[in-house]
């Protein structure tokens, strides 16, 4: 009997631990999927380009990812340079202005979901830490990519951003920027 009580006990206190961390996730990924629709949207009506920036942490640094939004008064324009990223053709935060009506301040990613890379059109290989962004235009247009997250090395799951609004933004498994892509 005694025994009985310390399993309850014990399952009394680990069960809201695993709930909370579940909706935490599943909140983060609603939140993603309404940021992507409301960029576009806020793109369009205000005419401003915006950003979704996430700062990826490398694997042998212990500090947490974030993400935040930027946006610029008119389109920016973003070149492929000779190595093969996107730049601005002005320094990163020229003109740039933190959106704090979405957000007030950087966001970091529920615990135990980390970003293991980012696939943009234009790049050759996935990005797997820095500081990356992902462009909404005010003509609607939007960077393609592809964002893998995981938790624990266990689950998976790819979120892509698509030039035109799409029904399956978020896949339950790992999805390359080809195969999210192909015709």
């Amino acid at each position: 009997m005694i025994v009985l009580a310390i399993l309850a006990s014990i399952a009394s206190l680990a069960i809201p631990q695993l709930s909370s961390q579940n909706y935490s996730r599943k909140s983060f990924f609603r939140k993603l999927i309404a940021l992507d629709k409301q960029l576009r949207s806020l793109a369009q009506l205000q005419n401003r380009t915006y950003r979704i920036n996430f700062k990826i942490k490398s694997s042998e640094k212990k500090t947490p990812s974030l993400f935040w939004i930027d946006y610029k008064s008119g389109r920016e324009t973003i070149i492929i340079a000779k190595n093969n990223l996107f730049k601005n053709k002005a320094p990163v935060n020229n003109g740039w202005e933190m959106a704090s009506k979405i957000f007030k301040t950087k966001q970091q990613l529920p615990h135990l979901l980390e970003i293991v890379s980012v696939e943009l059109e234009g790049y050759k290989k996935a990005l797997s830490s820095g500081l990356i962004s992902i462009y909404f235009f005010p003509e609607g247009v939007t960077q393609k990519s592809v964002i893998h997250f995981s938790e624990n090395k266990k689950h998976e799951w790819s979120f892509i951003t698509r030039t035109f609004i799409s029904k399956d933004n978020l896949l339950f498994k790992n999805i390359s920027f080809k195969e999210a892509f192909q015709q």
